[in-house]
């Protein structure tokens, strides 16, 4: 609206990310109660809620350090003590009138949902590990979100959705603390993070799947080269069609994701057609890892047991 200051803007910054945990948290109670909900939601649900979460996470991070960053202004050759200003709007003295509150929520909100999801997706293996002990007890009933997490990636590694957390917060640090200087050192600062990333993900295969170490590497190389490209030939007039060539080919590959894996849920649901009847109840379908022979032990032994016992409710009871 019309006279919106710096310090309305980010409250709205809080209330997207924070109406959808909000959701989140409601259909997880819901669901506790309701078993239809539970069928409706089905297994895909927890994904979709843990990718939802993952999305306000980013956000919320965001809006946090711009809410905790500061800067001073030097004011000619004057000996005088500056007061720092918050680094969003020049015109707002740090920590005081308005800008207290933000502070607050920004520190409410660190306290009570950045730091503890950040040190659980960390060292969730190693809770876990100590959960028959009853202070870690409450770790399982967080499993089915962990697993939305850590499935892609090998049991040793299941720590790893913990480092790129991490990795993010460094990033965001590096961008607030350089704002206003030489914007080369964002770009130079993300080439060098990724590479070091890129490398040390093959070089431990990190993921259960090859494919997913290909395709995440792919991404990452491309967001490499149009980093440096913005920094080396920005004002090149081969800038646009690299960028435009760039951004084509990276939406050529996930209309390959999306399409394969349209297929395999057809495929699925042609497979489920002709399933047969164990026990008066439908046999569990393989999943397409199972089916191409992929699958690890633990997809395998979730197929023998039923997929159904696994997903209900959204949260476990402990």
């Amino acid at each position: 609206y019309n006279g919106m200051n710096t310090i309305a803007k980010t409250w709205l910054q809080f209330v997207f990310p924070t109406y959808i945990l909000l959701l989140v948290g409601v259909i997880i109670f819901v669901s506790r109660w309701s078993s239809l909900l539970t069928r409706l939601c089905r297994r895909n649900a927890v994904a979709v809620l843990a990718t939802l979460i993952l999305l306000s996470y980013t956000k919320i991070l965001e809006t946090v350090i711009t809410v905790f960053a500061f800067t001073e202004i030097d004011v000619g050759n004057s000996t005088a003590n500056n007061p720092p200003v918050w680094l969003a709007d020049g015109t707002i003295l740090y920590a005081q009138g308005e800008h207290v509150w933000l502070l607050a929520a920004g520190i409410i909100v660190t306290i009570t949902f950045l730091i503890p999801y950040t040190l659980i997706l960390l060292l969730a293996p190693w809770i876990h590990a100590k959960s028959h002990l009853k202070v870690f007890a409450w770790i399982n009933n967080l499993k089915p979100f962990l697993d939305a997490y850590q499935a892609p990636f090998k049991d040793q590694y299941r720590f790893w959705p913990g480092i790129l957390l991490n990795l993010r917060v460094v990033l965001y640090l590096v961008f607030i603390i350089n704002e206003g200087n030489d914007i080369n050192v964002n770009f130079l600062t993300i080439a060098l993070v990724l590479c070091c990333y890129i490398f040390i993900t093959n070089r431990l295969s990190v993921y259960k799947y090859w494919p997913l170490t290909v395709l995440e590497s792919y991404f990452l190389i491309n967001l490499i080269f149009l980093s440096c490209t913005l920094l080396y030939i920005k004002d090149s007039p081969t800038y646009s069609k690299i960028l435009i060539s760039s951004g084509g080919i990276s939406l050529v590959v996930l209309l390959g994701i999306i399409i394969y894996h349209v297929y395999v849920q057809l495929k699925g649901n042609n497979f489920l057609k002709h399933h047969v009847i164990i026990n008066d109840r439908p046999a569990p379908v393989a999943s397409p890892y199972v089916q191409t022979g992929l699958a690890d032990e633990s997809e395998k032994l979730l197929l023998n047991y039923g997929s159904c016992e696994c997903r209900e409710p959204l949260l476990e009871d402990s």
